[in-house]
């Protein structure tokens, strides 16, 4: 901290694009690099962890199909979580996002894959996590804003579970904008911030993650909410699809799964018996 040179290393790859620091001074490195998977790979990504005195520990390079541009990863808790972007599949024009966790071994706990907007490219500019796993992303990309134009991309907000599952999404910037940041405050409420318009966004902790700004095409309604001992989830859409209902802990365990059965045109009420359940916060997707 007084500007002393400590020691150097140099982590293999063509773009190096975050860094961080664990409680026993480990370094991690964030980077990208071309064919580190196999030799068709495309761009990979790669985390390489160093000791307190720069010696090289390991290196792990990650494919999840396509190209893996890094972008940003952040250190808590004996997890790793990494963003980056690019397409998924070899033949794809266009760019998604890719989120990853792993262990501090570089051992891959979950992968997900963002793709809201077909037409289009979408990226991840920031990553939050929570000391029980979960993480929060935040970039520019779909669903789109306007039916009429399904390229139009916009602020999305997406958290995922410590397993990889979506716990929710929401879209506040419809008129376009990108997100840049998000943080939380000591109350455990949580702000973001948006460019195209600079925009502060500001989630209250305890409702955190109950949102009508759902990625569906149907109308989704869940009554009563607080919940005292049972709920409806009321759907209602104008074509057929598959539904799933999960309801999940604050740390990403799931207490109720419905399975996944068609729903037809129009309207359709789950009942949840929550009896059973302690009191708190559940995330229902």
């Amino acid at each position: 901290t007084s500007g002393v040179l400590l020691w150097t290393a140099a982590a293999e790859g063509f773009t190096a694009s975050d860094v961080e620091i664990d409680e026993n001074l480990n370094v991690y490195v964030l980077s990208s690099l071309e064919n580190a998977v196999s030799g068709s790979s495309g761009v990979d990504m790669r985390i390489t962890k160093y000791n307190s005195a720069g010696t090289l520990l390991w290196s792990h390079d990650y494919d999840f199909g396509g190209t893996e541009i890094s972008r940003k990863f952040v250190y808590l808790n004996n997890r790793i979580s990494a963003i980056g972007y690019g397409s998924s599949s070899p033949s794809s024009p266009y760019f998604d996002w890719k989120t990853f966790q792993t262990d501090t071994d570089g051992t891959l706990l979950w992968n997900a894959i963002y793709d809201a907007t077909t037409y289009n490219d979408e990226e991840p500019y920031y990553i939050l996590a929570k000391p029980t796993g979960e993480v929060i992303v935040t970039g520019k990309g779909g669903p789109s804003p306007d039916p009429n134009n399904p390229s139009f991309i916009q602020m999305p907000i997406v958290e995922y579970s410590n397993t990889g599952s979506q716990i929710w999404i929401d879209t506040p910037n419809i008129y376009g904008g990108w997100g840049l940041a998000s943080m939380f405050a000591s109350d455990a409420s949580l702000y973001a911030i948006s460019s195209s318009d600079m925009t502060v966004y500001h989630y209250n902790g305890e409702p955190l993650g109950l949102t009508n700004n759902l990625y569906n095409i149907a109308s989704v309604t869940i009554y009563p909410n607080p919940v005292s001992s049972s709920t409806t989830i009321e759907i209602n859409t104008n074509e057929s699809q598959n539904v799933q209902v999960t309801v999940f802990d604050v740390i990403g365990k799931t207490v109720i799964n419905i399975p996944k059965q068609e729903l037809q045109s129009g309207s359709m009420k789950i009942n949840l018996d929550l009896t059973e359940l302690n009191n708190g916060l559940y995330f229902c997707q």
